[in-house]
């Protein structure tokens, strides 16, 4: 569409060449007697002039806007990182390089003999400075360009001071990120895209780009690299609007199902559903396995089913409606519910056992139970039924959280001050001190905190810590010794 505009001005540019050719009378001057017709020698020459010098123009131009074009277009097909292994969505690359694929003398990095999973190929270990490298095959082939960014997440126990612009109703996602880059195996996780479900949606790029400006930064992420990880979020459906304010919790869930995450994973916590009876309440099933639920029997009379896991890197926690202003964590996240017996005798429960034992169970106990990670990292709204708006709404109740909750410390929050979806958002995260005086005696570390507001970072107490938190929405707890030294955390 650009090329005839380029030309119309080429010939434009050349027709008023020619027309300063031509005399122009002016008023109060005598009359000149006319050249004898249009093509005299001075108009042959300028518009010989003016069409190489339109043709000249026409030529950078088109050059330029080509350029241009394909610089648009080619954007980078994979991505790296500085200070951890990563893998390449292309079975065929044999190694990287950092000029030429067909360059024997150039500097490259091979891929490491150890198994990458189905359409990948790697780890990767980058020890280059290049910005860009070339993702070549064994054959010297190039198989695309591989942008190399910044070391993504905190290292453990080491969150950065940096502080993220706020423009306006984006701190429910900053505080959110401040969280993520803090938790270093689930942060590395998102980083891997050998964890993407569907490549046409992955977020790996936009939360890269997101690290090279928060590891750059001196001192704050700027305003324009913030929006545009909402922006890049927003057209992947993990954040809903382009402005106004949003929850982070929501957000992180959406962003967590964009991936499926190894279940190995320090990170990635159980919850278990099963049925639990007692084979004296059982009679004999004469109806076969079909739609059976299988069921093993540790003791001689306690069974219970196999449930299937559900497996969530984000744990959820709802809160159901209470009386009262405060609500203890410790006393409402007790995942066993329904524990007095069911009976159901029009619709008896059925079920086999290895040794093909066929039974139906008509007295059951259901069972919902927690197995945390190392990392936990959790979600929490106190819901509450709104009579007049007939729907239910979020509650803004305190929550008690401890220091330390199920063999588990505290090392990250977001507050949540406000009303709803509105009000403003603030990440904590701890810091460690090393004390190398209290290492050798067993007294372990010391610990700092910082309060990330947007922009604003600044030390505060623990004590501010846990009531700030009081209003927490997200949370964030680690297994760690009684002792620890900064080496020695999980995060």
């Amino acid at each position: 569409a650009q090329v005839p505009l380029i030309y119309f001005c080429g010939h434009l540019f050349v027709f008023c060449a020619a027309m300063q050719s031509f005399q122009v009378e002016q008023a109060g001057e005598p009359r000149r007697p006319p050249s004898k017709g249009l093509l005299t020698p001075r108009v042959i020459a300028t518009v010989a002039v003016g069409s190489v010098a339109a043709a000249l123009f026409v030529a950078v131009i088109v050059a330029v806007s080509l350029r241009r074009s394909n610089a648009g277009t080619a954007g980078p097909s994979f991505h790296g990182y500085r200070g951890m292994p990563f893998y390449v969505r292309e079975p065929k690359a044999s190694y990287l390089s950092a000029t030429d694929c067909a360059d024997k003398a150039g500097d490259r990095v091979d891929k490491q003999p150890w198994s990458a999973g189905s359409g990948f190929a790697g780890p990767f270990s980058l020890g280059l400075k290049n910005a860009v490298l070339r993702v070549c095959s064994k054959d010297k082939k190039d198989l695309g360009k591989l942008v190399v960014h910044s070391p993504p997440c905190d290292s453990p126990g080491r969150p950065r001071h940096v502080g993220i612009i706020n423009s306006g109703n984006n701190c429910f996602l900053n505080s959110a990120m401040q969280l993520l880059l803090g938790i270093p195996e689930l942060c590395l996780a998102l980083f891997d895209e050998r964890n993407i479900v569907d490549v046409g949606r992955s977020p790996v790029a936009a939360l890269s780009y997101f690290a090279d400006a928060y590891h750059s930064a001196d001192g704050v992420v700027k305003e324009g690299d913030a929006l545009r990880l909402r922006q890049e979020l927003h057209k992947l459906g993990i954040v809903r609007g382009l402005s106004g304010q949003e929850d982070p919790g929501e957000a992180l869930a959406m962003l967590f199902g964009k991936y499926s995450f190894p279940v190995n994973s320090n990170f990635q916590s159980v919850i278990q559903n099963y049925i639990t009876f007692r084979i004296s309440d059982t009679s004999e099933d004469s109806n076969g396995k079909k739609d059976t639920i299988s069921a093993s029997c540790k003791q001689i009379e306690e069974c219970h089913t196999h449930g299937l896991a559900s497996l969530a890197a984000l744990v959820p926690l709802y809160l159901p409606f209470m009386p009262q202003q405060f609500v203890s964590l410790d006393d409402m996240y007790d995942v066993t519910f329904e524990k007095e017996p069911r009976t159901d005798f029009d619709n008896p429960l059925r079920v086999h056992t290895p040794t093909g034992q066929r039974l139906q169970v008509p007295k059951y106990v259901k069972i919902q139970e927690l197995t945390a990670a190392k990392q936990l990292l959790l979600s929490m709204q106190l819901e509450a039924y709104d009579a007049a708006k007939d729907r239910v709404v979020k509650r803004a109740d305190h929550i008690m959280v401890p220091e330390r909750w199920r063999g588990k410390t505290l090392v990250g929050a977001v507050q949540h001050m406000g009303q709803d979806n509105h009000g403003h958002y603030v990440a904590y995260k701890r810091r460690c001190i090393d004390d190398s005086h209290t290492g050798s005696s067993g007294g372990g570390a010391s610990f700092e905190w910082i309060k990330y507001d947007d922009a604003v970072t600044e030390l505060v107490d623990v004590v501010t810590v846990i009531e700030a938190i009081a209003e927490g929405k997200l949370l964030v707890f680690a297994e760690e010794p009684d002792f620890p030294s900064c080496g020695s955390l999980q995060t």
